[in-house]
């Protein structure tokens, strides 16, 4: 299973440890890639002319309510990360963290995989630490017990492959993270996890709603 993560989102974050528990129970192996940012859509108040949109006030109360709803969704995936709002809400730039899981998908085992996962979300959420330099970075492949030496020299050379996962994503049509690819089919966002397990249970019973 195709599992992409954003290392710059929570929800990423908290696919993590049932994803781990998934893993356990059925034994399915999970090929990480990296995702350095959602697509969104861009909402303008002007027309193509310039003039001003009739819809606009009408969109405005829309944004402010999606800004309300974003902000209480962050409150509660702090609450169940047990981690303060203001570290919740960090911006990071996630592109060295994804060029560490190149260099520990290319250099590791799997267990190995796992383990970078959890470190760079803790350190990037429940620290904060350094987690966008290449010096940052390789603190948090040595804290996962991953050899950084060569490290600086991959990520300079890698960076175009992050272009290229990118594009990749894209045609499959992965449009946010956390995303899972399963027997062919796309499943965007983390609300996808139970179904997913029902399925690689051998989806006996119900399947969940």
């Amino acid at each position: 299973m195709e599992v992409y993560i954003n290392f710059g989102g929570l929800p990423s974050w908290l696919a993590i440890r049932p994803l781990k528990r998934i893993v356990a129970d059925t034994d399915v192996e999970i090929d990480w890639q990296p995702m350095l940012r959602n697509l969104g859509n861009v909402v303008s108040t002007n027309n193509k002319d310039g003039e001003v949109d009739p819809l606009a006030e009408y969109k405005a109360r829309r944004a402010k309510a999606r800004s309300r709803a974003k902000a209480r969704e962050l409150e509660r995936m702090c609450e169940t990360l047990d981690i303060a709002p203001e570290l919740g809400r960090r911006m990071i730039d996630p592109t060295g963290l994804a060029l560490g899981l190149l260099w520990v998908k290319r250099h590791c085992d799997r267990a190995a995989h796992q383990a970078y996962m959890e470190t760079a979300f803790e350190q990037t959420y429940r620290e904060p630490a350094d987690v966008e330099s290449v010096e940052g970075v390789s603190a948090v492949l040595a804290r996962a017990g991953v050899e950084t030496e060569g490290f600086a020299d991959f990520a300079e050379s890698e960076k175009e492959s992050l272009e290229a996962s990118r594009k990749t994503a894209l045609e499959k049509s992965v449009l946010n993270a956390p995303a899972f690819i399963l027997e062919g089919e796309v499943f965007n966002g983390r609300e996808h996890l139970p179904l997913i397990e029902w399925i690689l249970k051998g989806r006996k019973g119900t399947p969940p709603v």
